[in-house]
């Protein structure tokens, strides 16, 4: 990720779930991951489903208090 836009502790946040969500979409289908953000964990359809599960919480929970 590129940090020149990233100007808000919000837009880095946002960035990084954005880029997360990707990997989960690429895992969950069985494609390469390869050159996504890395995530230290196998590229599966069950570590996809628990990463997802993470991102939902920052998305719903945590990214809404950055804005306040």
């Amino acid at each position: 990720m590129p940090g020149d836009d990233l100007k808000t502790p919000y837009d880095a946040l946002d960035g990084c779930i954005g880029a997360m969500e990707e990997w989960v979409a690429a895992a969950r289908q069985g494609k390469s991951v390869a050159d996504l953000i890395p995530v230290n964990v196998p590229a599966n359809p069950a570590n996809a489903e628990m990463l997802d599960r993470r991102l939902k919480f920052l998305d719903e929970k945590v990214l809404p208090e950055l804005l306040e």
